[in-house]
């Protein structure tokens, strides 16, 4: 009798051990995997105080931040977060930021491109810290910021930058691109389903950037477009002061006799050359010194203006004679020209409220590209319901960042209300 009950309590053991493992094994199923997110790391957060005093600066200088003061509603917890994509048919360890409110409620994701960087440190995720009121002047805390007003917003740092330093920036190149955008949404989506977040997403995606992210978040905007991501509404794009069409960028550089930035097509032209987009050397497209002087200027520790020194804004002594004469005739620059032309935005069907934002004083990526790449959208029968060209009177190229963004912002929230 005794053996009897040892086997009885014996089996009962091994029934509950075997419960407990079955509910562990359960639990362990439903939680959901990351396919996409590697890691993620709470940063500085921004507080409510530093916001409000940067909105107010901001209605004092610009029309288009009147009362929005009122729409700060809280401070903003920021997330460093690396996630998995693919370069050059490679997996890629890229990086960015991801930008929450710091009270929980179901909140729209606003995924945001940057634009043109030649320096590590400008990576938005090593330059969102807040210190001081003047920090109210980088653009990625401005945009992390707007948190505050009810979106969870997600800044890629680019590849090429953070966390994936070890390759060249692949600048203004579509395929190398856009698989990073995509990725960094779904990484975003990710970390907001962690238990310990409390913000969570409602499922609405809004998109824009300006300049190079103008570019970026027109060719992210025609992929999802045509192609929607699951679990996810795209509801909006804004897009400031692109360089949609690249042959009509080169054209616009090269019929000029000076152009005020010139380290813009020797980076364009030697990403190309270093992923395999074109045949031609710097040699081939530039003078000397400078085609021997561009690859040691691109080393992401000398800034814009640096380089813009090292260089000539003399169009003619820039570029090789043959280049500026024959670009679009002879066969030697044949991979440029079909480059471009592929990592160019065209018009498509599009079905997304969209908005182009433009300075009419801009000098460096002048509004006829603007102006053009809508009419195409006209040509194909897309109405100005479906996307429209908003003037930014006087503005230049920098001076229209700040207005595209409030604006672009005010618009984003009229979707939520």
């Amino acid at each position: 009798m005794k053996v009897l009950k040892q086997i009885t309590w014996l089996l009962l053991v091994v029934v509950l051990i075997g419960t407990n493992a079955c509910k562990n094994d359960s639990s362990e199923q439903t939680k959901p995997v990351d396919e996409v997110l590697l890691s993620s790391e709470t940063a500085d957060p921004i507080p409510q105080l530093f916001i409000q005093i940067g909105v107010i600066g901001l209605e004092t200088q610009y029309t288009e931040a009147s009362g929005m003061g009122s729409l700060v509603k809280s401070g903003v917890n920021v997330y460093k977060i690396t996630y998995n994509t693919t370069f050059q048919g490679e997996d890629l360890t890229a990086s960015g930021i991801v930008a929450m409110p710091a009270t929980a409620g179901n909140y729209p994701l606003l995924s945001f491109q940057n634009g043109t960087n030649v320096l590590y440190s400008d990576a938005p995720s090593k330059s969102y810290k807040v210190s001081s009121a003047a920090d109210f002047e980088n653009t990625t805390v401005v945009l992390a910021s707007l948190a505050s007003m009810g979106f969870v917003i997600a800044i890629p740092d680019y590849p090429g930058f953070g966390s994936s330093e070890s390759v060249f920036h692949p600048y203004l190149e579509k395929e190398n691109t856009l698989s990073s955008l995509v990725d960094m949404i779904k990484a975003a989506e990710e970390l907001m389903a962690k238990e310990e977040i409390q913000p969570k997403l409602n499922g609405d995606l809004f998109l824009a950037g300006y300049s190079q992210g103008g570019w970026s978040t027109m060719q992210l905007l025609k992929q999802l477009d045509e192609e929607p991501m699951e679990g996810l509404e795209l509801k909006a794009a804004s897009c400031g002061a692109g360089p949609y069409n690249l042959t009509q960028m080169n054209d616009f550089v090269l019929s000029e006799n000076t152009y005020p930035m010139p380290y813009y097509f020797p980076y364009i032209l030697h990403a190309y050359e270093l992923h395999g987009l074109i045949s031609n050397t710097m040699s081939d497209i530039f003078q000397e010194p400078y085609a021997t002087e561009i690859p040691q200027l691109f080393d992401f520790e000398t800034s814009g203006g640096q380089i813009n020194t090292a260089l000539t804004d003399d169009v003619s002594g820039l570029f090789q004679a043959d280049y500026l004469s024959g670009y679009n005739t002879l066969s030697e620059f044949s991979t440029v020209k079909s480059a471009l032309e592929d990592n160019s935005v065209t018009a498509w069907d599009l079905n997304t409220p969209t908005r182009l934002f433009h300075g009419d004083a801009d000098v460096y990526i002048p509004i006829a590209i603007s102006d053009d790449f809508l009419q195409d959208f006209r040509d194909l029968g897309v109405d100005e319901n479906t996307i429209s060209l908003t003037t930014i009177a006087g503005a230049d190229h920098s001076g229209g960042v700040l207005p595209f963004g409030l604006q672009t912002i005010s618009w984003f929230m009229n979707f939520e209300n």
